[in-house]
């Protein structure tokens, strides 16, 4: 999957290719994703911090993001210190809460496209950086679109 190219539908109405960075599918998949677009670094300890920082974002903000929380059952965390339990585990997966907050701390704006169609935007400010997911929502999978500038077509009749 490696070097995979897909052509986003951008919210302005162009079409524009990025290459999918594919990210580890081990149930941090979004926290790697989160840690590629603002770091270009892979590893798990950074990914460890940014996981670690968007919890607690979303733990001092529960009375606003309680209801975005999703378990692995699909049901919203119970209570934050029952969702703090969970996210700190490395394998648990992120959902739209996270993604809130990583909008809320993280000086980016962040879209999420499923089949190559902008599914979601967060954040206000700042470059925007793109991920794909695939998958179901209980089930799914995010990975790192990167643009591809400078691309252009030639007319082989030239």
């Amino acid at each position: 999957m490696e070097g995979r190219t897909e052509w986003l539908h951008l919210p302005d109405g162009s079409v524009m290719p990025h290459i999918v960075v594919p990210m580890p599918e081990d149930g941090s998949c979004l926290f790697h994703a989160l840690t590629y677009l603002m770091t270009d670094l892979t590893d798990t300890v950074t990914a460890y911090q940014i996981r670690s920082a968007i919890v607690s974002y979303v733990v001092t903000n529960w009375d606003h993001l309680e209801v975005y929380t999703c378990d692995e059952n699909g049901a919203t965390y119970p209570n934050a210190e029952v969702y703090s339990c969970a996210m700190l585990n490395v394998s648990t997966y992120g959902s739209v809460s996270e993604l809130i907050a990583a909008g809320a701390i993280y000086p980016f704006i962040f879209e999420v496209y499923e089949r190559n169609t902008l599914r979601g935007s967060f954040g206000d400010s700042g470059e925007i950086k793109r991920m794909r997911f695939r998958g179901s929502f209980l089930n799914g999978h995010f990975d790192v679109l990167l643009r591809l500038d400078g691309l252009h077509f030639v007319d082989d009749d030239e």
